[in-house]
């Protein structure tokens, strides 16, 4: 990604540029940096989500479809009511993993791309505890954070479990 949006030598704004425009600091405006890790986070985990909704989808019992079928349902409709809630466990899987990645694994991204900056708009949490812990050496306020952070990824599973865990059905 630091090959597409690099502001200098990029592949993105050599494109804009053949098309007559002028490309945006990708990792130097704090806007456009927020923007490229989103597009490169979502990027970065959107084959292993589709690989397992792609495994799911083949699990999906083909005679639930043909009766909702025979039921005189449309297609839209056997998507919605018998496909969907096939996926429910996935689904539910996908959610929780993609949470957790979102508060440890989008550290690679961010040191790679911006290294937090810039002026501080980049940087998250597990950033930051890199930061105090690796770069300043204060290791006692590093694990501190990372206690306190590790709970609220606990906490706010927790909750993904009791809110869209009723939601979940196993089997037909």
């Amino acid at each position: 990604f630091f090959v597409i949006f690099d502001p200098v030598s990029g592949i993105l704004n050599h494109v804009i540029e053949l098309l007559g425009g002028q490309g945006p600091g990708w990792i130097k405006d704090p806007w456009w940096a927020r923007v490229t890790i989103i597009v490169a986070s979502v990027w970065e985990t959107l084959g292993y989500n589709i690989l397992f909704y792609i495994a799911g989808l083949q699990t999906v019992p083909p005679d639930l479809v043909e009766a909702a079928a025979i039921d005189g349902a449309n297609s839209w409709q056997r998507f919605r009511n018998v496909v969907i809630p096939a996926l429910s466990p996935l689904t539910f899987f996908l959610i929780v993993t993609n949470l957790t990645y979102s508060f440890f694994n989008i550290f690679g991204t961010i040191d790679f791309l911006t290294r937090g900056g810039p002026y501080g708009s980049t940087s998250v949490s597990i950033y930051e505890i890199f930061q105090l812990g690796i770069r300043s050496k204060d290791l006692g306020r590093a694990a501190a954070q990372s206690l306190v952070l590790f709970i609220i990824v606990i906490g706010v599973t927790i909750f993904q479990f009791k809110t869209s865990g009723r939601r979940v059905t196993y089997g037909a």
